[in-house]
């Protein structure tokens, strides 16, 4: 509920109704993992307003990551999700993005030392706007983010064991 107007403020109700659905499967390989995750949001808006078009949205999430070791102990960990947006009015609403990420690490000095390249967003689908729909309406947020990088990480463990009695 919220006031609309600027002159005789009237009262503008919308009523929001949501399903959402998310199965997984997870696969063990050896001593590899492979997931596959699914989630499907369906909302419902609608209003008495005369100027309120009732719609019926659809998110979706779409995709699958992965461990797996390779040769030379160098561990891969990755990614793939499909972002979906249908049933908005407004076109820009309507969007699919395909996101990738990817992480190549290796251990050195008995796992002491840890070397990681890290990708985000390998495919560059991603945008620095959010569009959602809120309680009354469409809003938009930018964000000064940056949405395709590459990372490289060196971490060293530093464990002192305790003096024995």
């Amino acid at each position: 509920v919220d006031l609309m107007g600027e002159e005789a403020p009237m009262r503008s109700v919308v009523r929001t109704l949501s399903f959402s659905i998310a199965p997984k499967l997870k696969f063990v390989l050896g001593k590899h993992t492979l997931n596959f995750v699914t989630q499907v949001t369906m909302n419902r808006y609608a209003s008495h307003r005369a100027d309120f078009k009732d719609m019926t949205a659809t998110n979706y999430r779409i995709g699958a990551d992965a461990i797996v070791h390779l040769p030379w102990k160098l561990d891969l960990t990755t990614d793939l999700m499909l972002y979906g947006r249908r049933g908005y009015a407004d076109r820009l609403m309507n969007s699919d993005d395909v996101v990738w990420n990817a992480r190549l690490s290796r251990p050195f000095a008995k796992g002491r030392l840890l070397v990681m390249l890290d990708g985000f967003d390998i495919l560059g689908q991603l945008s620095n706007v959010t569009r959602t729909v809120n309680a009354q309406g469409r809003t938009e947020t930018w964000t000064n983010v940056m949405p395709r990088y590459v990372l490289a990480h060196v971490v060293w463990r530093l464990n002192k064991e305790p003096k024995k009695p």
